[in-house]
């Protein structure tokens, strides 16, 4: 995180949940986790059903204790109706305020606390907390999802406004993310052996995500937006300047005199990287 930090200003670390161990004998590797967790400065921890191993007491006791920031739109009180924990955070970044949610699936096993707990429908939860976190002030949403690959997407492409997807929950690792829509998905892979970086590029006058536009700058570092339609992609081995018309769609503009052409009196970074350490199942 660190050397992410240096490079990037405005970073957002979050964690997909699904972190509890498999077996008993490794209970406390619970506790380390979310020390650890806590140790840098998670801005939100999804929830999934293996946290529930040894039921919701046991959790509730070392989320209170550790003072982590769990967060579930859709887990709910089976009498009250009201969520577990937090359904969302709003973390402050730069200019944005990063609204974070997270999701699971309404058919798996909730273990011992199964008969005090319902899980919601995820669609519509997702819609309640997309429109909360606007309500709010939120300016980049996203989801940190334990639906699995195909539900996560799917529910990318059905409910409108999500930002980021950190796909979890038995995914694969997919050296890049996917567009579905305007969502952009990314796949960390089993047992929480990566860390997925999401690049997200901003209005820097308002915080708010620029309509996403294609390039074939190789291995992009930066990208610098101006108010007059204008793009410079920094990569490994070139710098490119784009006219991005609105259909999305960028137009390199050719260099002159060895120049880029482009005056860039004002300018989105790619400021916000929504870092996740994946679940581990």
């Amino acid at each position: 995180m660190d050397s992410i930090k240096s490079s990037y200003g405005q970073v957002v670390l979050v964690d997909n949940g699904g972190f509890f161990p498999e077996s008993d004998p490794q209970m406390d590797a619970a506790w380390f986790l979310m020390d650890a967790m806590k140790m840098l400065n998670t801005a939100a921890v999804g929830t999934s059903e293996r946290e529930l191993r040894w039921g919701l007491a046991y959790l509730k006791s070392i989320v209170n204790q550790k003072n982590l920031p769990m967060v579930s739109s859709n887990l709910l009180e089976a009498s009250t109706r009201r969520p577990v924990f937090k359904p969302y955070v709003i973390e402050k970044a730069g200019r944005a305020k990063v609204g974070i949610f997270s999701l699971m699936s309404d058919k798996v096993d909730l273990g011992p606390a199964r008969d005090s707990l319902k899980v919601e429908e995820p669609s519509a939860a997702a819609r309640r907390s997309i429109d909360e976190l606007k309500k709010k002030g939120a300016t980049v949403i996203v989801l940190l999802s334990q639906l699995g690959k195909v539900e996560s997407e799917d529910l990318a492409a059905a409910v409108p406004g999500i930002d980021a997807v950190i796909c979890g929950h038995n995914v694969p690792l997919l050296q890049k993310g996917r567009m579905v829509k305007n969502t952009v998905t990314s796949y960390g892979g089993e047992q929480g052996q990566y860390v997925s970086q999401t690049t997200i590029t901003l209005d820097a006058k308002n915080g708010k995500r620029l309509d996403k536009f294609e390039h074939k700058v190789e291995k992009a570092q930066f990208v610098l937006i101006n108010g007059h339609g204008g793009a410079v992609v920094g990569g490994r081995d070139e710098i490119a300047a784009f006219a991005i018309v609105r259909s999305g769609v960028a137009m390199r503009r050719p260099d002159r005199e060895g120049g880029l052409n482009i005056q860039l009196d004002s300018y989105a970074l790619t400021d916000v990287r929504a870092s996740a350490i994946w679940n581990r199942a």
